[in-house]
């Protein structure tokens, strides 16, 4: 697709859990350098897309974020959930997305 455009304000969403789910390995990220302007963080069961809080699924995400890390986005890492199956857990659900995913960034030295 992006070949296709060929426009270099069409850019690519790397979605973790979706390269998980399409077998798609971390160094097959680096095709994307100079092509990425966003990234979605989320888990999945390795099955269904789920929009997991990280740590919930299978999602082996350091090999992806430094593989992210490499191809230097200036763009949005942004945090990608379906709603927790308890209503009553919304807030803590997110909380906890948000604090797995800033532990992981400041591991793989992403956040500034």
């Amino acid at each position: 697709f992006l070949d296709d455009c060929d426009h270099p304000n069409v850019k690519a969403n790397i979605d973790v859990s979706h390269l998980v789910l399409a077998d798609v390995s971390p160094a097959e990220v680096s095709c994307l350098e100079g092509r990425a302007a966003h990234v979605h963080i989320s888990d999945c069961d390795g099955k269904v897309h789920g929009d997991l809080p990280p740590g919930r699924g299978v999602v082996k995400f350091m090999p992806y974020l430094q593989a992210i890390k490499e191809l230097g986005i200036d763009g949005t890492l942004s945090l990608e959930l379906e709603y927790s199956p308890d209503p009553d857990k919304i807030v803590e659900w997110v909380e906890e997305a948000y604090r797995e995913t800033a532990r992981m960034m400041d591991e793989i030295g992403l956040r500034d």
